[in-house]
C-alpha cells in the first residue's frame, strides 16, 4: 500500500465503524403517540326547529238549550306541523312553539237523530315550553293559547263556521336522534270553554274539550 493511499484507508475504516455502532444505539425517537380519545360534548338544545307530526285526537262536547241537550264524543286522526325556538340554560330548556293540525271527520258516538252536525276542521296553538334536559333527552311541560275552526250545521238551518279559543296544556318527551333530527311524543289537553252558537234545538250554549297524543319528527337548525 502506498503512503498516499494509507490516509484514505483509515478514513474508510472509521466511517464503517461509526455506521455499524450507530445501528446498535437505542433510537432517540419517542414512542408513537396514541390518538386522543373522542369525547362528545353534551347536546345543546338551543336553536330553531320545524317538524311534522300525527296522532290520535278525542273531542268531547256538550250542548244545551232550554228545551234539550246532548253529549257527544268524536275520535279521529290529526296531522300537522310545528315550529319553535329553544334556549338552554344549564339543564333547563325554555322555548316558544306554534302548531297547526288538520282533523279528519272521525267517528262519533252518542249523537241524537236530527241533531246538529258539528265538525272541527283544523286547530292550532301558541305555547310556551319549559323542560329539563339530560344530554339528548328532554322532558318538558307546555301551555298556552289554543284556537280551532268549528262548523255547525243544524236541521233546517244553514251551516255556521266560527273560531273558538281557549287554553291548552300538556307534557312531552323528546330525543335527539342526531345533531339535527329530534323525535317527540306529546300529550295535550285543550279546553274551549262555553260558547254560544247552534246546538241541537237551535241556539244555545255548548262546551267542548280536546285530548290528543301526537308523535313528531323535527329538524333542528344549527349544530
Amino acid at each position: 500500500m502506498s503512503i498516499k493511499a494509507f490516509p484514505l484507508a483509515i478514513a474508510a475504516s472509521v466511517a464503517s465503524f461509526a455506521t455499524v455502532h450507530a445501528a446498535d444505539l437505542p433510537s432517540r425517537k419517542g414512542a408513537p403517540v396514541a390518538p386522543a380519545a373522542y369525547s362528545s360534548l353534551p347536546y345543546n338544545w338551543t336553536g330553531a326547529y320545524i317538524g311534522l307530526g300525527g296522532g290520535y285526537d278525542r273531542t268531547q262536547g256538550a250542548a244545551a238549550t232550554g228545551l234539550a241537550g246532548r253529549k257527544s264524543t268524536r275520535s279521529r286522526g290529526a296531522i300537522g306541523g310545528y315550529a319553535g325556538y329553544n334556549i338552554q340554560l344549564g339543564p333547563i330548556v325554555y322555548g316558544l312553539e306554534a302548531d297547526a293540525a288538520l282533523l279528519s271527520s272521525g267517528s262519533k258516538s252518542n249523537a241524537l237523530a236530527g241533531a246538529a252536525k258539528v265538525r272541527e276542521r283544523y286547530d292550532g296553538s301558541v305555547r310556551g315550553r319549559a323542560g329539563y334536559a339530560i344530554d339528548r333527552w328532554l322532558v318538558y311541560g307546555t301551555g298556552g293559547f289554543a284556537f280551532r275552526d268549528q262548523q255547525i250545521t243544524a236541521p233546517g238551518l244553514i251551516s255556521k263556521s266560527k273560531t273558538q279559543t281557549g287554553w291548552i296544556a300538556g307534557a312531552g318527551v323528546e330525543r335527539a336522534l342526531t345533531d339535527n333530527l329530534v323525535a317527540r311524543l306529546e300529550y295535550t289537553h285543550a279546553d274551549y270553554g262555553k260558547t254560544k252558537g247552534l246546538v241541537p234545538a237551535g241556539l244555545g250554549r255548548g262546551k267542548s274539550t280536546d285530548d290528543r297524543v301526537m308523535a313528531g319528527l323535527s329538524y333542528k337548525f344549527g349544530m
